[in-house]
């Protein structure tokens, strides 16, 4: 699958620096930029459409903005590029990855575009399997292309047709995945870590929707000793929604198998994109 990549400033057009051969990732390309920030987001209604944009533009730019980094290309500006690139894609979805150089050419915006393949429904109705790893971010908060590289090997390792995702552990508490916001249902109350972990741009709206759907939320991370207490577990991106989770460390959590609120939750997520995605 060819991705696309363009390097993006306010005075000219995208400037394609890279048309990537069909087995690169996105992955591969980001270890070859220099390293910065980076989000990623997939669009909706054939390309026209992507949830939380600001947010995500925000997710790099203020980092920035704080230690007087300008970037190559303002809000503004790099929404009417995108919306000129997405174009030719209007007869699919695609996935985005916008990065920030906080090295070489420091302050340059460059953004990634790939076809995005919905992940295959059977992850929603039979569930995800997840295994533990005490692997650390050097800042949390930041979103840092230097994680895609110290992460590479163990993924690599780890990832298999059985495992679907890497928790993040520490002190035996449950932060976040390594691509994911993580959560678990035990006695009615959601159980997510908020320190020491990514703020997602889409657990941002999960934890508005769980709100609503009058569970409390408890802020903390869930110990690795309580799997077989909880009800059900799931974890959210950008990309992938709501995903049930029916085991952790090939322990099963629940009865093993997806729970009616991760449903209900993945339901109440892609009505509310259909009314809030916006036009880019």
């Amino acid at each position: 699958m060819t991705i696309n990549v363009y390097a993006l400033s306010n005075e000219i057009s995208p400037v394609n620096i890279n048309a990537s051969r069909s087995e690169s990732t996105m992955d591969d390309i980001s270890r070859n930029l220099p390293q910065g920030l980076y989000t990623t987001f997939r669009t909706y209604d054939g390309s026209k459409k992507v949830l939380g944009l600001k947010h995500h533009l925000e997710r790099i730019y203020t980092p920035c903005l704080q230690n007087d980094i300008l970037p190559s290309i303002s809000h503004e500006r790099f929404r009417l590029h995108l919306n000129e690139l997405l174009r030719e894609y209007q007869s699919c979805e695609t996935r985005i990855r916008v990065c920030l150089s906080l090295t070489e050419h420091i302050g340059q915006v460059y953004v990634m575009i790939e076809k995005f393949t919905l992940p295959d429904e059977i992850i929603y109705q039979s569930g995800v399997s997840l295994i533990s790893s005490h692997a650390e971010r050097v800042n949390p908060r930041l979103k840092s292309t230097v994680f895609i590289q110290t992460s590479e090997h163990e993924r690599k390792t780890l990832l298999n047709s059985d495992v679907y995702e890497i928790l993040r552990i520490r002190e035996n508490g449950i932060l976040e995945g390594y691509t994911s916001n993580f959560y678990a249902l035990k006695n009615s109350e959601i159980i997510t870590a908020r320190k020491g972990i990514l703020l997602g741009v889409t657990r941002r709206v999960i934890l508005r929707l769980i709100r609503v759907m009058g569970l409390p939320l408890i802020y903390r991370p869930l110990d690795l000793e309580e799997i077989p207490e909880i009800d059900e577990a799931f974890i959210s991106s950008s990309s992938r929604g709501v995903v049930p989770v029916i085991s952790i460390d090939k322990k099963p959590v629940g009865q093993g198998s997806v729970g009616s609120f991760s449903r209900e939750l993945r339901i109440k997520y892609e009505d509310y994109v259909k009314k809030n995605a916006e036009r880019i």
